[in-house]
């Protein structure tokens, strides 16, 4: 269904940890962390490695 708005020029919002979904569906994302937008990635940008990377970063293990 979320395609097919899609595919029909309609704007949908998608709120998703499904990297490969939002790779598949998505024109834009971004990323938040802790309400704020830490990375924006285009189509052209978009990979679940750069999603991950984005999502991840400053990020520690604690250690």
């Amino acid at each position: 269904m979320i395609a097919e708005l899609a595919a029909a020029g309609k704007p949908v919002l998608l709120a998703s940890t499904d990297l490969a979904e939002l790779c598949e569906l998505c024109d834009r994302v971004l990323v938040f962390r802790r309400g704020r937008v830490v990375a924006r990635l285009t189509r052209t940008e978009l990979s679940e490695q750069a999603l991950s990377v984005a999502m991840n970063a400053g990020f520690t293990d604690g250690a």
